[in-house]
């Protein structure tokens, strides 16, 4: 029998401390790399988790958008045995260009009676460096005043000579972000990545591999097979050809996440 862990709530255990870590690395500037916006004003994807073979979990992916040149993109992730774990993610970015506003990251683990709270909040000033404000919240037995609570300002990449106009895009909108992208043969790119959850600010790098075929539950499609690649980490996301460019599949470390409905409410 399988022994269940639901892994995929990978921070639950999470040291505040690291929110204190890398505060004097040197940050590098990035360009815009978000093209457009090819998704629908209110999108529904759903996807299946697996690890090894076996059904972890799923996901919804929605955007959600009211005409006020602002966009909530949401994503909400459970367990498939009824645990009732839940990791909900909600990021407000400009709908023209994916320019990060606030992001809440809430992570509920009811068998502990634990719940974390992972907050970003931008601030942008033409004068002053622009920054993010980092908070962690922690609470325990249903509470809700956290047993602990951390918050820490990063500046974020100010301009260069070869970087007039520095961008960043907030870590929970990356899907959207790789939907936003127009790729082509040998494409790569970098950005500045903003993780509420690790409370850090860093560059990523993205790369074709190449052009081909997968079939997942919900069809068969050709896409990009995009890596997305940092300091630590390696990942892979297959992004279909045809507009709206959804993400059809993604590997993330060894959790899977393949595509089983896409609708339009």
């Amino acid at each position: 029998m399988k022994t269940f862990t639901f892994k995929f709530l990978i921070i639950l255990i999470i040291l505040f401390p690291i929110l204190y870590a890398c505060a004097d690395v040197e940050l590098e500037p990035h360009s815009r790399i978000f093209d457009s916006a090819v998704w629908d004003k209110n999108e529904s994807l759903k996807y299946e988790l697996t690890r090894n073979g076996y059904v972890e979990g799923f996901c919804v992916v929605e955007t959600s958008s009211k005409g006020d040149g602002v966009t909530n993109l949401i994503q909400i992730c459970t367990d498939a045995f009824d645990y009732g774990y839940t990791d909900e993610r909600r990021t407000y970015v400009k709908e023209a260009d994916l320019q990060p506003i606030s992001s809440l990251r809430i992570i509920e683990d009811p068998k502990k009676m634990e719940r974390r709270h992972f907050s970003a909040n931008y601030f942008y000033d033409d004068v002053k460096q622009s920054h993010v404000v980092f908070e962690i919240k922690e609470f325990k037995d249903n509470t809700d005043l956290p047993v602990r609570t951390l918050e820490v300002s990063r500046d974020l990449p100010p301009s260069s000579d070869m970087v007039p106009t520095p961008v960043w895009y907030d870590d929970d909108s990356i899907f959207w972000l790789i939907r936003g992208i127009t790729y082509n043969e040998g494409f790569s790119a970098s950005f500045t990545d903003v993780n509420a959850a690790t409370g850090r600010v860093f560059s990523a790098h993205l790369k074709v591999e190449r052009r081909e075929f997968i079939e997942v539950p919900f069809g068969l499609f050709e896409v990009w097979k995009i890596k997305l690649e940092t300091a630590t980490i390696k990942q892979y996301l297959w992004v279909e050809l045809e507009s709206p460019h959804r993400i059809v599949r993604a590997k993330l470390e060894d959790l899977v996440y393949e595509l089983i409905s896409s609708s339009n409410p």
